[in-house]
Order: structure tokens, then C-alpha cells, then sequence
């Protein structure tokens, strides 16, 4: 394994843990630049010794040289509505699709694929940037890669927790002809389009963003912790799907489905050991500096509409964003024809579906952004104010375990793995776990008890 070397800015980023791991610099110098996965299964770049950086650093999504979220906002989406939560908009749905079976096979709503679909059957695109499995399952299980029919795009439906990269595809697509939509998460939209300011080849080909409403980004280990437990090593894992519409239940209670060395298994999701996604186990340390929940610069954004009053449909639901009035259009159009079962949604319903990651990455990230600077530790600029105080003195606690959480699950994992055993793994995060569990007594008992069945779990 090859190791992040440089002395600037950038490897600052990189060493700092504030790196996603995007590809954008390895988008602008490919040949110097190369994505590799670090030793607990994050992508990273690897830098050379000598390096200019000044377009490096206007790209990266985590540098204070690019354009923030606000400002590339106002270039593309100058009319229209804002919200200090949601960023610019035009219009706010809930629903699904109705047509085809975009919905069973999507992990909501089914939107994302239809959007895609839909711009390329009206011929506004000729081919769709998203993420689909990869072809060596042992290397990368999911990529960057190129569709040009409904088809294919439907193969690539579904949320894939896994790291991606986006060098490799952008570099094929400087010199493909045709005009595509990009997809992907925040700070990969944020850099792309970061990109597409810099090269002109790039911004002349991707003609549409479409943005997924992010909680943050996992490292392999998530796969693999999901796979170890159906009985497939760490190594083994040949396919899995993060989001198995199961047919009763809340819509939360989707399942997993992983196949690698003879092994098939579907479960439901809360039946595996640390797929409880407020534990953030196997978080970038990058998400615990984002502000962009709604993809504030894709055209639109589409994800979950974790709403009372869908929760109790297992087919999903999505709230989406739109931004752009022609993408507007084509959803107006495809209402009147019933072909989408949407309904106007409130910004504060829009806001309520992603309350718990807004609270995260608002009031959580003021309080660690002052946690760097008591520190004297550098941390990039964000949209929020440094300030100790946003949280009180019992959501400190929370964000400070959190953090453990988080650190620790890499650490445990790699160990486990090395050793050949997940128990070592779950007994390590044991007592996190109980503090954890302890600081939710009262709040909320209903996360407390769900700690308390993986520690009973644990035990049985």
C-alpha cells in the first residue's frame, strides 16, 4: 500500500482526516495523481513530494480556496427560493413514482432512476455519471461509471454505502463526446462541479446535477461487517444491496442482501451489528465537517422522506428538491400525465426529514469546528459560526463519544480483521457502546434501547 506523501496544503487535508476521498485532484493530474484505499478501506489520494496546488485546492471540496456551497449556489441557481437548510429552490415534493417499476427497484421513492430515465428518453442527456457495481468485486465492489439506456440506468438504482472515486470516469469523460448528468453525493456534487469550472471540456459535456441527500459516507468495512456476520470473510464479498424493500414493516426496516463464497443471505437491516447509522461506525472523519445535507448544488436532490406519515409504507417515499426550472418542468408534466404521485411538501417538512443529520452538521459541526480551534488544530471554513456553545453541555458529551465511536470502529475493525475474529471487534466497541447507552437514558430512550439490544445481542 502506497502512502500519502506531500508537504502542502492539500496533504494537510489528506492527513487531517478531512479528505473524502472524492477524486477530484486526481481528476486534474491523473498522472500524478492516483486514488488508492488506505488500511481502513477509505479511498485517499497519493501525492507526490513536489506539487502545485493551486487548482488542486479550487477543486477539493474540503479546501477554502474553492467556491462554497452558497457561492456556487448563486452562480447556478440565481432565481428562486432560499432556506438557510435546504439552499436554493424552486419546488419541494414527497411521493414516489408510479409508472414502471422504478419505485420497487429504487430505495425510496424510485425518483433518482426516473429523473435519469426521463433525461435521457426526452434526449437531454446521452448518457448518466452514476455509481453502479463494480468489475472486481475483491478490488472495488461499486464505481464510477457511464450509462446510455433506461436499462442501465435501473441496474445502478439503489444507495451504495461504499467508497467511490471519480477520477477514473472523469478522465473518460474529457474526451467522450455527448452531454451527461452527473450524480452523487454533496461534496461530490460541490466538486464536480468545482471541476467543471476549471476544465471546460468537462462543464461542456455534464449538462445536469442530480444530488442524493447524504448522512455520510461509509469506508469498506461497512460491507464487509454486514458480510462477516452472514458468514462471508472480509476479502469474500462479492455483491451486496444496502436497500432490499422488505413487504411489511415501517419503511425503516428495509434489509441487507450480501452473496460471496457460496453465500447468499438477505436480513433485516436492525439484525445486523453496527448498522445503526446514528453510531456512525465507519464515518469518513471528512463528514464531521460538512454543511451540506440537501446537496445545496445539484439541480436537484432526492432522498428519503423519513416523515410520520410515510414511515409506515416499506415501498418509500422521497422528498425532492428541484432547483432548475426546465427539470421542473419535466416533473409538472409527468404529474399531470399521473405518471409521479407527488405533493407540494413545506420547507419545515423538507427540514423535519432530515432533522437529526441537520442537527449534526449545523450545531454539532459549530461545536467541533471550536474543538479545532481550542485545539490549535487547522479545520476548513464552513458556512456555520465557531462556537462551543451551540450545543449544550450533554450534546457535547454525545458528539464527543460519537467521535470515539467513530475513530474506534477503524481502528477495532482493522484489528479484527487481522486477527480473524469479529467478536474482537464487537467486544472492543463494548463500552463505548454502554457510555453511549448511558447518555441516552432520557435522551431519546427509544436510541438507548436500540443500544441496549446490540448489547444484548452481543451477549446472546
Amino acid at each position: 500500500m502506497k502512502k500519502a506523501m506531500g508537504s502542502g496544503m492539500l496533504a494537510q487535508i489528506v492527513k487531517g482526516g478531512f479528505c473524502i476521498g472524492c477524486g477530484a485532484c486526481a481528476s486534474v493530474i491523473p498522472s500524478k495523481i492516483s486514488m488508492e484505499f488506505d488500511g481502513y478501506g477509505l479511498f485517499k489520494p497519493v501525492l507526490p513530494e513536489q506539487l502545485d496546488e493551486e487548482e488542486l485546492l479550487n477543486v477539493c471540496p474540503f479546501a477554502d480556496e474553492g467556491s462554497n456551497e452558497d457561492q456556487l449556489a448563486e452562480l447556478f441557481f440565481p432565481k428562486g427560493k432560499k432556506d438557510v437548510h435546504l439552499g436554493h429552490y424552486e419546488s419541494i415534493y414527497t411521493g414516489h413514482v408510479t409508472e414502471g417499476d422504478y419505485r420497487s427497484r429504487g430505495s425510496s421513492g424510485g425518483v433518482v432512476s426516473w429523473i435519469l430515465a426521463e433525461l435521457l428518453k426526452q434526449g437531454l442527456v446521452d448518457g448518466v455519471i452514476h455509481v453502479k457495481a463494480g468489475p472486481s468485486p475483491t478490488d472495488r465492489l461499486f464505481e464510477y461509471t457511464i450509462s446510455t439506456s433506461v436499462e442501465e440506468v435501473l441496474a445502478g438504482a439503489k444507495s451504495k454505502y461504499y467508497p467511490i472515486e471519480m477520477s477514473r470516469v472523469m478522465d473518460e469523460i474529457r474526451t467522450r463526446e455527448g452531454r451527461f448528468v452527473f450524480v452523487g453525493i454533496p461534496c461530490f456534487i460541490k466538486a464536480a462541479r468545482n471541476l467543471a469550472c476549471l476544465d471546460p471540456e468537462i462543464n461542456k459535456r455534464i449538462r445536469y446535477y442530480v444530488g442524493l441527500v447524504c448522512g455520510h459516507l461509509k469506508s469498506k468495512a461497512f460491507a464487509d461487517c454486514v458480510a462477516w456476520q452472514a458468514g462471508i470473510e472480509p476479502g469474500k464479498l462479492e455483491s451486496v444491496d444496502f436497500r432490499v424493500k422488505l413487504p411489511a414493516g415501517r419503511v425503516s426496516e428495509y434489509g441487507i442482501k450480501v452473496c460471496g463464497d457460496g453465500v447468499e443471505k438477505t436480513a433485516p437491516v436492525a439484525s445486523y451489528y453496527g448498522t445503526d447509522w446514528g453510531l456512525g461506525f465507519f464515518k469518513y472523519s471528512a463528514c464531521e465537517y460538512c454543511d451540506d445535507v440537501f446537496a445545496e448544488t445539484a439541480d436537484v436532490a432526492v432522498g428519503d422522506a423519513w416523515l410520520a406519515k410515510y414511515m409506515d409504507d416499506p415501498l418509500g417515499n422521497s422528498v425532492v428538491i428541484s432547483r432548475t426550472g426546465d427539470l421542473d418542468n419535466l416533473i409538472q408534466i409527468a404529474l399531470k400525465e399521473t405518471r409521479l404521485n407527488f405533493v407540494e411538501c413545506s420547507v419545515e417538512d423538507a427540514v423535519e426529514s432530515q432533522s437529526g443529520g441537520l442537527r449534526h452538521r449545523r450545531d454539532g459541526l459549530s461545536f467541533r469546528l471550536a474543538m479545532k480551534r481550542d485545539a490549535g488544530e487547522w479545520a476548513p471554513l464552513k458556512r456555520v459560526p465557531v462556537n462551543c456553545n451551540a450545543v449544550g453541555k450533554h450534546r457535547r458529551k454525545i458528539y464527543a463519544l460519537r467521535e470515539d465511536l467513530r475513530v474506534r470502529s477503524h481502528e477495532l475493525w482493522r484489528d479484527a480483521v487481522a486477527q480473524g475474529d469479529f467478536n474482537y471487534f464487537r467486544k472492543g466497541m463494548r463500552n463505548l457502546l454502554n457510555r453511549y447507552s448511558r447518555l441516552y437514558v432520557s435522551f431519546p430512550r427509544r436510541l438507548a434501547r436500540k443500544i441496549k439490544l446490540l448489547l444484548l445481542g452481543e451477549k446472546g
